[in-house]
């Protein structure tokens, strides 16, 4: 029989041989090989791995038996993928969005069927966004070189239709201006927008009274000449139900109504009356009335309304005065307390006392004493002892002896020592048993195993008295094969790897694949991208990598305009590169015009520096900056290193800047500050984040410090150190405020004394990211004519109040306080400014837009009330 035979011969019939799909790829990914036993499982496996490929839209298979063995024919015909996507006329909404409706991606496979899909589902996601009769053509180039098609979407926006008329039949309850409201024939007609409208009076008539309510749009009449529609709409109102409620003392009738299903079913059946009973007796049992009864009575009025009468009688409301635990040596009664749900009543708990809950919390305890090793513990039946509506609870413990672990044996591990996969457990030799952690030790040791290469393993685990032992068939150690990439025709096959980050040999590791595809969605190159196996569930010792990326347009052009109070005008140009020569690099050229500042900058990032989790970033510039002190010329570069750990992001950084000095004060304290020179500085600096949110945090912290060194290489050759250290804090709390904490401080040391620091590299204070209600750089040192001129050692505190009034609004009340000097030795009260002030916040997704008016609390002469601050995004 053939299954019996060796393979003598494979041959490969490829309709091309490209770099997509080359021979010698073509016969690693094979399951079959040369020499090998011949089964026609592997043969299936084989043609299961061309399918997972890809690549190939005709898969055959052939097999000869000669007296050399069995000769095996592939016939693999390369299919057309397609290759780059793009659409246009997709305004008012993002490419992005556009995209997400699609269900092709580059490096799918290409039929014209598939196309005309994906037409299909643009125009639906247009006629639900309200846009009506919107055309859509796609534009099949097919490329040659690269064997696809280059895919490109032309969208023709429909019509925004307004309502013309809208007729409703049916509605006498109440006025039909209720239902022509809610649709709001103000605002352009919009599917979407239109059936929320129709539910929401649907709910409003189930809210008051009209369970069996019902809206029926009868037909809508688009008139694409005129840009009208109209809309015809017929109202069952049904039988309207009232609800009474009699006995109920604890709660509201509000309260109960909601509880009640009828309004929300839509029924008033005897089913739907015994489920409301059932909900309101569930209410007070949660409320602590374990003892409460609930009745109802239908009755059918004369006017044709139905009348449902609920008799509630509640019982007298137990609360848990105290918990008792008998038995327990262990540990105390206050730590065994913390493990319940249920708690006695004080200030803060209501004390409620409910028996499913509480046989909830035995388990709980339980579970608490099998953690610390008292396997065999027992919770007794828990005694209820009542008095005029308190309850003292009493629980009795049995804790039975405890469990010291003994030993940990392993069976059958080979690849790894004893030693190491002990290290994988939390359970310890010579410490309580804790059974709570037995289920994830085993798959500890299972993901371990599964990320060095051994994925087929299998754990067995026992536990017998003190003593745990691990059975384990490790399996064959497995492989990377080949790294099959598709969806690429910008970026080149090599730098995907690179960034990959896994070699052909490497040993197999599910963490590692994980890694691999963060690594690759965070380099900004493409906007998905997914790494699947082929032979993994086959059980392969050769598993290769699929990957499959979709690229981002590569090049993008922003235009951005901005005002601030201190900055005053400005507008920033910035070209992007986002796959730089086609290596996934990303380059961009930054020209910023404006009042204040001035500045052209070429910028260039290496996501994955030498395959790495390095980001190396470089950067030159030319800038002209003016301020109330200085004005300066700067040309510069520089280059840095940056690494992100989860909360934690780290960063090296060397730059060269040359200054020229344009304008100033020549009779600062320190005329010689004022001058031209070439500094070299070295910052390292580190972050710490938990914030919940980027633009609107309400929980969290966030932490930065950066010690910079300087060396004046031209000029008076000082050297000194620049201390920066920022603090924030933000709390949320009644669910619409929220208060955030802001301190910062910075200082610059010097080596030697008497060393003059250049006037561009002091420390400024006031304006709209400082003290709020001063000047911008007014505060701090001055010279002989009253002019500031910078200092040395800055601190600053900035709280605020926030109060959200509508979905993206805030209020918001501020207090700032600082002080900039030369020392330490010349903060006093004299030199600690303080302002405060209201403000109105508008949150976009990139930060807020910021309208503030600071008032200072110590003005001093000649100094103003206030004044308006006006800026975009998180100054602070």
């Amino acid at each position: 029989h053939a299954s019996s035979q060796i393979i003598s011969v494979i041959r490969l019939h490829l309709s091309k041989n490209t770099a997509k799909a080359p021979e010698a790829t073509v016969r690693d990914v094979l399951s079959v090989h040369e020499g090998e036993e011949f089964s026609p499982q592997k043969l299936n496996e084989s043609l299961d791995a061309m399918r997972k490929w890809g690549v190939f839209d005709k898969i055959e298979a052939s097999t000869v038996e000669t007296p050399k063995g069995v000769e095996l024919d592939f016939y693999l015909h390369e299919a057309i993928l397609i290759g780059e996507m793009s659409i246009y006329g997709n305004y008012p909404y993002v490419e992005r969005k556009v995209r997400k409706y699609l269900t092709v991606r580059p490096g799918d496979l290409y039929t014209h069927e598939r196309v005309e899909e994906q037409i299909s589902k643009i125009n639906e996601f247009y006629e639900r966004e309200g846009y009506l009769n919107t055309k859509v053509t796609a534009k099949e180039e097919y490329i040659e070189v690269s064997n696809d098609i280059k895919l490109t979407f032309h969208i023709k926006r429909g019509s925004i239709l307004r309502y013309r008329d809208i007729d409703i039949t049916g509605m006498s309850a109440y006025p039909e201006g209720r239902l022509v409201s809610a649709i709001d024939p103000l605002r352009p007609y919009h599917p979407r927008k239109f059936a929320d409208a129709i539910r929401t009076v649907v709910n409003f008539y189930h809210a008051h009274g009209y369970p069996k309510a019902r809206i029926e749009v009868v037909s809508k009449d688009p008139d694409y000449e005129a840009n009208r529609i109209d809309v015809h709409i017929k109202v069952t109102e049904g039988t309207k139900v009232k609800v009474a409620f009699k006995g109920n003392r604890h709660f509201g009738d509000r309260q109960l109504k909601k509880t009640i299903t009828i309004f929300e079913e839509g029924s008033f059946d005897e089913y739907e009356i015994d489920a409301s009973k059932s909900a309101i007796a569930e209410l007070y049992k949660k409320s602590g009335y374990p003892y409460v009864s609930v009745s109802a009575e239908r009755k059918v009025l004369t006017n044709g309304n139905v009348l449902i009468e609920f008799k509630i009688t509640e019982g007298e409301r137990q609360r848990i005065e105290k918990i008792i635990f008998e038995g327990n040596e262990a540990f105390g009664s206050n730590r065994l307390r913390k493990q319940m749900v249920t708690k006695p009543v004080s200030l803060t708990n209501k004390g409620i006392y409910n028996e499913g809950r509480v046989t909830a919390d035995m388990d709980l305890i339980k579970r608490f004493y099998s953690s610390k090793g008292y396997l065999g513990a027992e919770m007794g039946k828990p005694n209820v002892e009542k008095k005029d509506g308190r309850i003292i609870l009493t629980i009795p413990v049995s804790e039975d002896g405890l469990t010291i672990v003994r030993d940990i044996t392993f069976n059958g591990n080979n690849a790894f020592s004893d030693h190491v996969l002990l290290r994988q457990l939390k359970n310890k030799v010579g410490k309580p048993l804790d059974i709570s952690l037995l289920d994830e030790e085993r798959q500890a040791l299972t993901s371990y195993y599964a990320d060095n290469g051994y994925p087929y393993v299998g754990v067995e685990q026992k536990v017998d008295n003190n003593h745990i032992t691990y059975n384990i068939t490790e399996g064959d150690l497995v492989k990377i094969g080949q790294i099959l990439v598709i969806g690429n025709t910008l970026t080149s096959t090599k730098a995907i790897i690179r960034t990959v980050g896994i070699h052909e040999g490497d040993p197999f590791s599910y963490r590692k694949l994980t890694d691999a595809q963060i690594a690759l969605r965070r380099i900004g190159t493409f906007n998905s991208a997914t790494i699947d196996t082929i032979g993994l569930a086959e059980k392969e010792t050769i598993v290769h990598l699929r990957v499959k990326v979709e690229e981002q347009k590569p090049f993008t052009l922003d235009f951005e305009a901005a005002y601030t109070t201190d900055m005053k005008y400005s507008g920033t140009m910035n070209f992007t590169n986002l796959n730089t020569f086609g290596l996934a690099k990303i380059s961009s050229f930054k020209l910023t015009g404006g009042k204040r500042i001035s500045k052209g900058e070429l910028d260039y990032t290496d996501p994955r520096f030498l395959g790495t989790d390095l980001q190396l970033l470089a950067s030159t510039w030319l800038q002209y900056q003016n301020t109330l002190v200085y004005a300066y010329a700067q040309a510069g570069g520089g280059f840095g290193f940056y690494r992100r750990f989860h909360r934690t992001g780290l960063m090296a950084k060397w730059e060269l800047d040359r200054n020229y000095f344009v304008a100033g004060d020549s009779t600062a304290a320190d005329a010689d500050s004022l001058r031209d020179n070439t500094i070299s500085k070295l910052s390292l600096s580190g972050s710490f984040d938990t914030r919940n949110n980027f633009s609107d945090p309400t929980k969290g912290i966030f932490i930065m410090l950066t010690p910079e060194l300087f060396n004046e290489l031209k000029g008076q050759q000082a050297d000194f150190v620049k201390f920066k250290w920022y603090f924030g804090q933000y709390i949320g709390f009644l669910k619409y405020f929220s208060f955030a904490n802001n301190l910062r401080f910075d200082h610059i040391e010097t080596f030697e004394k008497n060393i003059s620091v250049p006037s561009n590299e002091l420390i400024l204070m006031g304006g709209d990211d400082t003290l709020r209600g001063f000047n911008e750089d007014s505060l701090g040192p001055q010279n002989a004519v009253g002019r500031p001129t910078g200092g040395r050692l800055r601190w600053i505190y900035n709280g605020e109040l926030h109060l959200r009034f509508l979905t993206n609004f805030q209020l918001a009340g501020f207090f700032d306080m600082g002080a900039l000097t030369n020392s330490f030795g010349e903060i006093d009260w004299s030199t600690i400014r303080r302002s405060a002030g209201p403000g109105l916040r508008y949150l976009t997704p990139v930060g807020p837009i910021r309208l503030d008016y600071g008032i200072i609390l110590d003005r001093k002469p000649g100094e103003h009330f206030g004044r308006v601050h006006f800026t975009f995004g998180y100054v602070f």
